[in-house]
């Protein structure tokens, strides 16, 4: 799946479903996926994985988690921005957000 194939795991936001489709970040922020992107993969791949029984859905989706996770925080709290373009995902913003990009 294009998405998941960034160097960190961490999906880009973007896919071009033609033939020679394309995956990338947005120009806003294009060297960065949006957390909350992150988290909604894991409800509709791991449901997209129980539909069609082809459970590379739900892996790597769980894949990004888990390189999420293993990113330091403190106090639990993740910024909106993680940077994914290397092979070690960071922050990539300082901003903490309840709502929009962070839910």
């Amino acid at each position: 799946m294009k998405a998941f194939k960034t160097k960190s795991i961490i999906p880009y936001g973007q896919v071009e479903l033609d033939d020679e489709g394309a995956a990338y970040n947005t120009a806003w922020h294009s060297n960065a996926a949006v957390l909350s992107e992150v988290g909604t993969l894991q409800v509709e791949f791991r449901y997209l994985a129980k539909i069609t029984g082809r459970m590379e859905y739900a892996t790597d989706a769980m894949r990004a988690l888990d390189a999420l996770l293993k990113i330091g925080t403190q106090d639990g709290l993740y910024p909106t921005l993680i940077q994914n373009i290397q092979v070690r995902p960071s922050f990539a913003n300082d901003e903490i957000s309840i709502g929009a990009m962070g839910d």
